[in-house]
Order: structure tokens, then C-alpha cells, then sequence
């Protein structure tokens, strides 16, 4: 019932909401440390907007070594998690809120059948299908999908052949259209490959190119796919030369922001919902749980902290954003908003703004649809002290993306 549910509230808030990325945009330095922003545009924020740094727990790039040639990231949308490697360790971290994982060397994955992820430093991660599966590639020209924690490749293979002079330097995977796309120093396009179903050990055989566009000059350093845009013609990958990206379908974006202490050497669009404006009250915050609100996500919800204790939270789900002030409160979302059915806080104790809220909103595969669609969700909670006998919390944006 409750999957019924949020595949008709989604598919009908898709036909009003605008198709803008509530994602952040990741990118890795030489330092070694993540930097997230706001992927524009948003409603919380603009154009490369200022960003909020995420250090990784690994050294530095190895000394000697000439950026951005080593290292690499991938994020685990499906798991939560951000990969980073900085050439011969990979580490993990949690995401949203960075909490630093295991870090292991490269070595510590055994060699399959095509040589060791190892055997010269990774240059290039991407994450993969599954949970707990990455993409990497290594200065050999060796592609490896492996699990984390270590075990043994589960599919390998190599760049692609002659097509382009010099080491591929970049790496994704597009859950759209099941492709590796790759980046060589020099470009000048974007190859698609298919990836291996199992050990190749040959060249992976290309199926397209694409032009990176002039405006970015080389030398190119990494790409990633923007998995909340709906499949085209064009495959929405975005390409980066350490400074600068370019869109493949768009042209020219931003800088890579902020300016690292070295040049970026990866860069990611994550699915992570963004929170913009501040409640009344308690000013409870909101948030979510399960993970992104990808496409087939079962496990996704709207949560809220620091609410009324002893009241009920109703969601407000609309397709727009808004600033409506409402004596004290501020009315977030745009009036037409859908509210979905009342649920009881729980705790807080002898708290008055001590007690949280949840409510599970299931993102069915069946919401494919709605790709790229973003959601705007503010708490109402009742009853309230305040005059207007209800109070607020700030607001989410989401925007529906592939896994």
C-alpha cells in the first residue's frame, strides 16, 4: 500500500515539479579531501555555490607524483558511501556526514585473471550496480570491478584499445544505459564501452564517442554521469579538467569548487537532498533515511528532529518552492501541496522539542518516469502552543535519480 502510495504522489507531483538537480556535486583533491556544493540550480543555493569540505582518511597523494594523474573517488548511491583512493589506498567514508571507514591498500585485493588492481596506482574509480562494488582503473590500463571489503575482481578487462592516444585518466558507469564511459588526457571525446560480464583481458569494445566541448581545454582529468537526467541521445556526463567541467549535452558549467590546494582529480554528482530555509517553534530540522531518492529505493523517508513532543508531523509535498510568511513560521513549499497522512512523534521525554518523526516514502521502480523531477518537503506539526496552533520545520528538496 504504502509503494501505491508514493508511486502516485511522485508521478503526479513529477507533472508539476521543475526538473532542477537537488543533488551536491563531490569533487576530490590532491590533499586528499572530498569538497561537496550545491549542483545548480537549486533553491538552496547558486551556481557553484560554496562548499562544505569533507576530509578523507588517507595520506596525501604519494610524494613525487605529479597531479591529477593518480587518485580517484566513486560514490555508492546505493550504500551510501564514498569510495577514495589516492592512487594505492582506498578508503571508505560515509555519506552525507563523512564518518571516516577502513582504509586498505590496493594490494590487499587479490589479482584475477588479468593482473592486480595494484600493479601500478589507480587512476580512475567509479561506483558500479551493486552495493559494495566499484569500478577501478589502474595506470596499466587495467579495469577491475571489485568488491569492498577485498575479495577477488568479479570482472575485468582493459581501456579501450587505439582509439585515442594516451592513458585513459577517467572512469563511470551509467546505470541509464549500462555503459563505462571513459576520459583520455587529450580527449577529445568521451568513449563508451561496454563492460566486461566477466574476464576479457583484452581491450573492451567501444560503442560510441562523444565531443567534449570546446570550451574546456585539456588536459582532461575525470568525468561522471548526472544520474538525475533522464536518458537522451547524448549521455548526460559531465567532464572535468582538474579547474573547469563541461556538460556533454549543455557545454561549459563552472569551476570545480572550491579551488583545491591541488587540482581536482575526480568529480561526482551525488543524489543527496539539500535543506534550505528555517522552521518555527522547535525549529525542527528535517531529513531523511534508507539512502537516496533513487529510482527502486524501498527504503527511503522523510525524517525530522528536534519536533513537538506529543504532537502529530504532517509531510507538506509540493512541486515548487516557496517563502511564505506565516505570522512567525515561513511557509517553504508551494501552496497546492499534497499533505500525506499524519504520524504520531515519538520520545523527547521531558523535552519540549525533544521528539522525532518518520515517515516512509518508498521510491518504486516503477517511478522511472519521474527521473529528474525535484520535490520540495517542509514538517507541519500540530498541536502547537504557537498562535497559529501548528508550527514548522525547515524544507528538502529531492530530486529523483537513477541508482
Amino acid at each position: 500500500m504504502r509503494t501505491k502510495l508514493s508511486l502516485a504522489l511522485l508521478s503526479g507531483a513529477a507533472l508539476l515539479a521543475p526538473h532542477a538537480s537537488a543533488q551536491r556535486f563531490v569533487s576530490l583533491d590532491g590533499t586528499p579531501g572530498l569538497s561537496s556544493v550545491v549542483a545548480p540550480p537549486t533553491a538552496t543555493g547558486p551556481l557553484c555555490a560554496p562548499a562544505a569540505a569533507c576530509p578523507v582518511p588517507l595520506p596525501p597523494f604519494p610524494p613525487g607524483v605529479v597531479m591529477p594523474s593518480v587518485g580517484g573517488e566513486a560514490i555508492d548511491e546505493v550504500a551510501g558511501v564514498a569510495y577514495t583512493t589516492n592512487g594505492a589506498m582506498i578508503a571508505a567514508s560515509a555519506i552525507p556526514g563523512c564518518v571516516p571507514g577502513p582504509v586498505i591498500p590496493a594490494a590487499a585485493w587479490p589479482p584475477g585473471p588479468c593482473g592486480a588492481i595494484g600493479a601500478t596506482p589507480i587512476v580512475a574509480m567509479s561506483d558500479a550496480a551493486g552495493a559494495g562494488t566499484i569500478w577501478v582503473l589502474n595506470a596499466g590500463g587495467l579495469v577491475s570491478l571489485i568488491p569492498f571489503p577485498p575479495g577477488p575482481p568479479l570482472a575485468q578487462g582493459f581501456m579501450p584499445g587505439p582509439a585515442v592516444a594516451g592513458m585513459m585518466v577517467g572512469i563511470t558507469w551509467n546505470p541509464a544505459t549500462g555503459l563505462l564511459y571513459f576520459v583520455a588526457p587529450g580527449g577529445p571525446a568521451v568513449l563508451a564501452a561496454l563492460p566486461p560480464a566477466g574476464f576479457l583481458c583484452a581491450p573492451l569494445p567501444i560503442v560510441g564517442a562523444f565531443p567534449i566541448p570546446p570550451c574546456l581545454p585539456p588536459p582532461y582529468v575525470g568525468l561522471t554521469v548526472n544520474t538525475a537526467v533522464a536518458p537522451g541521445p547524448i549521455p548526460a556526463i559531465t567532464v572535468s579538467n582538474g579547474l573547469f567541467t563541461a556538460d556533454l549535452i549543455t557545454g561549459c558549467a563552472c569551476p570545480v569548487a572550491p579551488p583545491a590546494a591541488m587540482p581536482t582529480t575526480d568529480i561526482d554528482f551525488v543524489n543527496s537532498p539539500n535543506t534550505y530555509g528555517a522552521g518555527c517553534g522547535c525549529a525542527a530540522t528535517i531529513g531523511y533515511a534508507g539512502g537516496f531518492p533513487n529510482v527502486g529505493n524501498a527504503g527511503f523517508g522523510i525524517t525530522a528532529a528536534g519536533a513537538p513532543t506529543g504532537s502529530l508531523g504532517i509531510l507538506l509535498l509540493s512541486g515548487a518552492p516557496a517563502f511564505l510568511p506565516l505570522g512567525p513560521c515561513t511557509l517553504l513549499v508551494a501552496p497546492g501541496f499534497l499533505t500525506l497522512p499524519a504520524v504520531p512523534t515519538v520520545g523527547g521525554g521531558g523535552a519540549i522539542c525533544g521528539a522525532t518523526a518518520g515517515f516512509p516514502l518508498p521510491i518504486p521502480p516503477g517511478a522511472a518516469l519521474a527521473i529528474g523531477a525535484s520535490f520540495y518537503l517542509q514538517w507541519a506539526f500540530v498541536p502547537s502552543p504557537s498562535p497559529l496552533g501548528f508550527e514548522l520545520s525547515d524544507a528538502m528538496e529531492m530530486t529523483i535519480g537513477f541508482p
